[in-house]
């Protein structure tokens, strides 16, 4: 039935240890792109090797209507792409065992519904910006506040919201840590 979700029962997964309890949905019960989100249990993938960093994102995301995924390396997060839906994925550009930059293409290929924010403390070349540009929603710069990073995901995770208008953020600025890239319909 269009709009149903699965009552399938997982655990959000921490540096691949179980922790909080959610209901989840699968690509098959996962509503078309002219549905409100709002009523589905949405999905985060956190994509880092510092453990710091997954930790912090996942505490500051875990909540009763969203599901958080943090792994390690590029090939725990294309298990997990591959295996159910994805809605926003945090990915770093240095990883021990692929380029953060080639996940990113692969994700936009193998699920093309999935938001990408670049989180990366790594000088970048004008090709990874054009990369970063082609790709991804928006670059954040390490280090980040926390609450402007949730700020960030949740008006990227409400369907109809221009991406780059969240008041209180600072946008594509000296001062500021956060770059928009696309607009609301990449």
């Amino acid at each position: 039935m269009p709009g149903s979700r699965s009552s399938n029962k997982s655990r959000s997964r921490v540096n691949g240890t179980s922790a909080v309890q959610h209901e989840t949905h699968n690509r098959s019960s996962y509503p078309d792109q002219g549905t409100l989100r709002a009523n589905y249990m949405k999905k985060i993938m956190i994509v880092d090797d510092e453990y710091l960093i997954r930790y912090s994102l996942a505490s500051v995301f875990r909540d009763p209507s969203t599901e958080v995924v943090a792994v390690a390396d590029g090939k725990a997060a294309f298990e997990a792409i591959q295996r159910e839906q994805v809605d926003l994925c945090f990915l770093d550009i240095q990883l021990p065992d692929m380029n953060g930059l080639e996940i990113m293409r692969k994700f936009r290929d193998i699920s093309p519904w999935t938001r990408i924010v670049i989180i990366t403390g790594s000088v970048l070349t004008s090709a990874m910006m054009q990369s970063i540009h082609d790709n991804a929603h928006c670059l954040i710069a390490k280090p980040f506040d926390l609450e402007q990073v949730k700020a960030i995901a949740n008006r990227m995770l409400t369907k109809g919201a221009p991406l780059y208008q969240e008041e209180g953020i600072l946008i594509n600025n000296d001062e500021s840590s956060v770059q928009w890239i696309a607009d609301d319909y990449r």
